[in-house]
């Protein structure tokens, strides 16, 4: 597939506003903490990946394409895949090991990516109060105060992608298959489909909805798109958020001619993606450093489109006209106009003017 200025112009774009600072800033939850975290010093970096690792052209991936702008700011970093064998206390014991090791040598930011390294980060900040330990993508209750915690407000550009999937079906039904049964999941969908109600005005369009499970099993991705995209009553366009699992439930899409939205992180879109709201882990990453580089961390904060947290591209074959369409309820969600709201439970998703 062709991919053209478009698609790359939109995401260079959001690339180049990712480098400022000030874009880039999160919205703080919470009042500084600084108590027994050693802010403030040279940064030695250590990135705790989460499953799927690098090359799942999606949330890995995002985390590690910060690396040019670390290197930048002088700051050493490291990237740590999940360990893949052994039991669940195997892995746990390894990485513990792993992180006791790199403290040994000097490293005093400790970042673990997704819900699955969550435990893991707890864990270890309880032993090493001294050290700053942080979290993206998810949020702990009650958590030692050396911990910070950036989530996003997927909710934002999901929702976009519901409106466009509305406007790209021809047989009225689109589909969603995501990772693991967990919040970040959920809210996601909810935005999507919420999206995809508003996005015609009979707000008649079907949503087919299915989980993988974990974000790694492509098996069972590949399973879930075949079934979605061949059976009785196919769907036309699928949105996958399901991390390296995703990948096979793309190239199942592609085979049978399903136009497919994702949440790839990559400039040039992958072959049969149509469309993306690529989650910018890479400008949370940057963020959280230069917090602890300045000593004004959080424990918690939030990014979406108005804190360059979130992108949006789209491929030469998505209309001119609808392109822009996109893009205006984008920039009218970053100006706070529209406002696409996550409710308490963290869950359930709205939309509404300001």
């Amino acid at each position: 597939m062709k991919f053209g200025i478009r698609s790359i112009f939109c995401l260079l774009l959001l690339l180049i506003v990712g480098c400022n600072p000030a874009a880039t800033t999160p919205v703080p939850n919470e009042r500084p903490t600084t108590e027994g975290a050693t802010e403030g010093a040279t940064p030695r970096v250590v990135v705790l990946l989460g499953g799927g690792g690098r090359g799942d052209n999606s949330f890995n991936d995002s985390a590690a394409s910060a690396l040019p702008r670390l290197s930048e700011l002088g700051v050493e970093v490291v990237f740590e895949d999940r360990p893949t064998e052994g039991s669940t206390d195997e892995i746990k014991a390894q990485q513990l090991q792993m992180i006791q090791a790199r403290l040994d040598e000097g490293y005093n930011l400790i970042i673990g990516m997704g819900f699955e390294n969550q435990g893991i980060i707890v864990e270890a900040a309880k032993a090493h109060p001294e050290t700053r330990f942080a979290l993206i993508d998810v949020t702990v209750a009650d958590p030692p105060s050396n911990i910070t915690s950036i989530t996003f407000r997927e909710q934002e550009g999901d929702y976009i992608l519901g409106v466009l999937a509305a406007r790209l079906t021809e047989n009225g039904r689109v589909g969603f298959i995501g990772g693991a049964a967990i919040p970040v999941i959920e809210r996601i969908q909810n935005g999507y489909t919420l999206g995809v109600a508003n996005g015609t005005a009979e707000g008649d369009v079907e949503v087919m909805a299915e989980l993988v499970g974990s974000f790694t099993d492509t098996v069972k991705a590949g399973e879930i798109a075949t079934a979605m995209f061949t059976g009785e009553t196919p769907v036309d366009v699928v949105y996958v958020a399901a991390g390296g699992a995703g990948n096979e439930a793309i190239k199942v899409a592609v085979e049978n001619e399903i136009l497919v939205l994702s949440t790839s992180t990559t400039i040039n879109l992958p072959p049969g993606v149509v469309a993306a709201r690529p989650k910018r882990v890479d400008a949370a990453v940057v963020s959280l450093v230069e917090h602890f580089m300045n000593s004004n961390l959080t424990p918690a904060y939030t990014m979406g489109y108005r804190e360059g947290g979130l992108g949006l591209a789209f491929d030469d074959s998505v209309d001119t006209k609808l392109e822009q369409e996109m893009l205006a309820l984008q920039k009218s969600i970053e100006t706070g106009n529209l406002v696409v709201e996550l409710a308490t439970d963290g869950v359930t998703v709205s939309v509404h003017d300001k």
